[in-house]
């Protein structure tokens, strides 16, 4: 009561002093204690930030504000309570942004990250038109008066968060050439990540894939981003995979490069397992098209590819993400062999292939099994071989009885 008051009635360092401690109280990690405050106090606050404040004091209540907001049980209370509009007006109302309101612009911008985390916030935003005001906020913090990293980072965090919510993916196309303007001038990690991340969501709305493919620029993003070994890799790749699966992109993203780029991660010594299990599925996509599987088998390398996942199988997987993988590159192979061209290309150039395939039969995962046994069934194998299958098959039988 006596902060409530003292915030209200006085002025200067007192009034500032009541703003650190509110501050300072909303630190408290507990869900219940940042409940109470957000209920007890934020009408007091908010009156106190409407009536013109002192910069000082407006930067605590702003903190004390964006501490309470990263509780999920504050964010839509504090939505209703008009505080996401409050921060643009804030953030528009302390133009021209000197080094001082800078740190009062970040921490309205981590007001309107932290509420785009609550789904029913996310898809008032859009509803409310929302998505214009963002992107033209993250466009002028890019301008030559200069601008906050920090506050940008917070931006694209809540673009991601957003995109995150299926219902607003359709509508968030309008933020994807933004996005690759501020790909393209920021080069640092985290806001690419966001950027990434938030692509990686739009990829996975069917309503956006065709659109997203005929973005060129969009596309040779995504290669750049998952050519480097960065925290993003995986979410480009994700992207790719993502697209992939969409019969009207096929043939186009073989003809913009992708398969080389998916070669590459693959191939890569930086373990990025996700990033080449997303890539593996990429392939499944594009193999699926009569056109790419003979692109696939006659100009690239990619049974080289494929036996870096085949050879999986000679060890006990632990690892979900080789699983996948392993399994991906199977029915990879079953698509490249609905050709008999590819069957014939294939055994001639690579006669360790059958082994492999024989190899992966004896897979723990019955998914995994099943494919390999119906690759077997399509090659010509010698009696050799047809004797190992068996002898397999039959250890199989036995395991089952006991």
């Amino acid at each position: 009561h006596g902060i409530s008051s003292t915030l209200q009635t006085e002025t200067g360092k007192a009034q500032e002093y009541a703003a650190g401690t509110l501050s300072n109280f909303a630190l408290e990690p507990s869900t219940q204690y940042k409940m109470a405050l957000a209920h007890i106090f934020i009408d007091p606050v908010f009156e106190v930030l409407r009536n013109n404040c002192e910069n000082s004091c407006k930067s605590l209540l702003c903190g004390f504000i964006a501490n309470l907001s990263v509780e999920p049980n504050n964010q839509f209370f504090l939505f209703e309570k008009g505080i996401y509009e409050w921060s643009f007006t804030t953030i528009k109302n302390s133009f021209p942004w000197t080094n001082e309101k800078l740190q009062l612009v970040e921490k309205c911008c981590s007001i309107i990250d932290n509420l785009s985390d609550d789904e029913r916030v996310a898809i008032m935003i859009l509803e409310q038109k929302y998505l214009s005001s963002i992107l033209t906020l993250l466009n002028n913090l890019y301008a030559d008066f200069g601008g906050s990293v920090v506050a940008q980072r917070f931006l694209c965090s809540s673009l991601s968060s957003l995109s995150f919510v299926e219902q607003n993916r359709a509508q968030m196309f309008d933020a994807v050439q933004p996005l690759i303007d501020v790909f393209t001038k920021s080069d640092d990690s985290k806001l690419r990540y966001f950027i990434c991340q938030t692509f990686h969501f739009l990829c996975n709305c069917d309503e956006n894939k065709s659109r997203l493919v005929k973005l060129e620029e969009f596309i040779q993003l995504l290669i750049i981003g998952a050519n480097f070994n960065t925290e993003y890799r995986e979410k480009c790749c994700g992207s790719l995979c993502a697209l992939s699966f969409s019969e009207e992109n096929r043939v186009q993203l073989v003809s913009l490069g992708v398969v080389d780029c998916l070669i590459s991660v693959i191939k890569s010594d930086d373990h990025d397992n996700k990033a080449a299990m997303f890539s593996f599925g990429c392939l499944l996509g594009l193999s699926i098209n009569d056109q790419n599987r003979t692109t696939l088998v006659e100009t690239y390398d990619i049974y080289e590819v494929l036996k870096i996942a085949l050879s999986y199988a000679e060890f006990e997987l632990e690892n979900e993400i080789e699983t996948t993988s392993l399994y991906y590159s199977c029915l990879i192979l079953q698509n490249l062999f609905l050709s008999e061209e590819n069957i014939e290309y294939l055994m001639d150039s690579y006669p360790d292939i059958v082994d492999l395939i024989i190899n992966t039969i004896k897979n723990d995962s019955e998914q995994i099994s099943d494919v390999a046994r119906a690759l077997c069934d399509s090659l010509t194998l010698t009696d050799e071989q047809q004797i190992i299958i068996k002898n397999y098959e039959n250890e199989l039988k036995q395991k089952e009885r006991l």
